[in-house]
């Protein structure tokens, strides 16, 4: 059903010239004619707007009305044509993303808490940071006790001082050392040994 705008009272020619520009705007854009009745408003506007500024000392009416609906028009076609054009980037965060290792993950879960995409070496230095941490935990739990106070003690003490405090040969605590390095390699830390 087809409805037209009304502009009783308002200039002739600018109507005319604004209907006729919004139906030329079809197909333009992804503008259909269900825009047209909007493209008329919006232009109508700022016509409306603008015609305050007229100045008939340096042009004639006619001309500057023209002027103000081919700018306006120039300007609605780059706004349209731009979000026509970043729409390809709007993406779902829970759209899965297929990593450079070849694991697949929602991008949710690539975002920190800022909400930038993690660097690999942000993720290097913080992330992976707290997953060695936590896989030292669950090894450190899983040993004996006596291994669990040894392995406590190398964090800020050497072998001889560790020796000493335990009332141990250094030869016995390497063979400790030994027990828990084979507990880490079992748990795939080897690199952090």
């Amino acid at each position: 059903m087809y409805h037209r705008n009304s502009y009783r009272g308002m200039d002739p020619f600018a109507v005319r010239l604004i209907c006729k520009k919004a139906r030329q705007l079809i197909g333009r854009a992804g503008l259909s004619e269900e825009d047209i009745q909007d493209l008329e408003q919006d232009l109508m506007l700022d016509l409306l707007i603008r015609l305050e500024k007229y100045d008939s000392d340096r042009s004639r009416r006619n001309f500057f009305i023209a002027r103000i609906i081919k700018c306006r028009i120039a300007t609605l076609l780059e706004h349209r044509r731009s979000l026509r054009r970043n729409s390809a980037l709007a993406v779902s965060l829970n759209d899965l993303i297929t990593l450079q290792d070849g694991e697949l993950a929602e991008l949710c879960d690539l975002l920190s808490n800022d909400g930038f995409l993690k660097s690999p070496a942000r993720e290097t230095s913080e992330t992976k940071k707290n997953d060695l941490s936590i896989d030292l935990q669950l090894v450190m739990e899983a040993l004996p006790p006596d291994l669990q106070d040894i392995c406590s003690r190398l964090f800020d003490k050497n072998t001889s001082q560790i020796a000493r405090e335990k009332r141990v040969s250094r030869e016995k605590l390497y063979e400790k050392l030994d027990q828990i390095k084979e507990a880490f390699l079992k748990a795939g830390l080897e690199k952090y040994l």
